[in-house]
């Protein structure tokens, strides 16, 4: 491991908990409002319904629900607690005025830098900057609202592991409360009785739509997510169309793509409370590789 040193202080809007140890976005409020829709109908389902039919599901179904449960809370906290791979500002690259201009060359093809005139730095080809957050980040995805914080190339894997937990839960929780109202439906006679059964079971119904609606957009996110994962690119990318009509340099098959998004170690943070880390041994030309994206295919010219 490299010796590393504090460029200067830390300029974004993220705030560092445990003394630096953890990272938020600025937007906390809105991670603690997703934490709560996912604890509270949680905690309304195991007091209503599961302990009146636990003895009537396999005891391999709760196990699956609590693992799925435990991996929620885990991959929610390590989404939103982890630095997203946010990129040093003001490199040692610009000085006095004249700044030098990495051209990337990826799989054959030249990448235009752009410049952040927010962090005094040009972008590597897979980065940008959050106007939320205040950091260019590398391999940016988006700015998940439902987390408040930016998801790149560091939380990315926690993050589509959050999303496709969440639709088995929600999946989970919207057959075991079907299941339990339509046994009771069938055993009841008379419509004043169906009344009571509703009214005694209103807690199953709006679970149950409420379990419908989160596998609804938690499945859909998490296909679109597959999608971007197949082709190697980001939301960002999506969004803006970059290689609509250009091929992708990234793009090295479906089952590499896979392995490279989700089967390998992130690179190590670059961000600390005091400030922004550098090596002591990278050389100017070198500074706009931070995020580590492109260590063997990139070379300046």
């Amino acid at each position: 491991m490299p010796n590393f040193h504090i460029l200067k202080p830390f300029a974004g809007e993220n705030i560092f908990l445990c003394f630096g140890k953890l990272m938020v976005g600025p937007r906390w409020l809105y991670l603690f409002t997703t934490f709560l829709l996912i604890v509270v109908p949680l905690v309304w389902f195991i007091s209503r319904i599961v302990l009146d039919v636990f003895h009537l599901i396999h005891m391999s179904i709760w196990v699956f629900l609590a693992i799925d449960v435990v991996v929620v809370l885990v991959s929610l906290g390590l989404t939103a607690f982890t630095d997203p791979g946010i990129i040093p500002r003001n490199p040692a690259n610009v000085r006095n005025g004249k700044i030098m201009r990495p051209i990337p060359y990826v799989y054959k093809i030249y990448f235009y830098l752009k410049w952040c005139d927010t962090c005094q730095r040009y972008r590597t080809p897979c980065s940008s900057h959050c106007r939320i957050c205040n950091n260019c980040v590398e391999r940016f995805d988006h700015h998940c609202p439902w987390l408040g914080t930016c998801i790149g190339i560091r939380n990315y894997r926690s993050f589509v592991v959050f999303v496709f937990s969440v639709f088995l839960l929600s999946i989970s929780i919207f057959g075991l409360c079907g299941y339990v109202l339509v046994k009771g439906w069938s055993e009841l006679s008379d419509m004043q009785r169906f009344m009571d059964f509703a009214h005694e079971n209103v807690v199953g119904f709006v679970l149950c739509l409420y379990c419908l609606s989160a596998s609804v957009f938690t499945g859909g996110l998490f296909t679109f997510h597959v999608h971007l994962i197949m082709k190697n690119i980001t939301t960002h990318d999506y969004i803006n169309a970059k290689f609509e009509h250009l091929p992708n340099p990234f793009d090295m098959g479906a089952l590499k793509n896979c392995t490279s998004r989700l089967c390998t170690t992130p690179p190590p943070s670059l961000v600390v409370k005091e400030g922004y880390l550098v090596p002591e041994d990278v050389h100017p030309e070198e500074m706009f590789n931070y995020g580590g994206l492109y260590p063997q295919q990139t070379q300046l010219v």
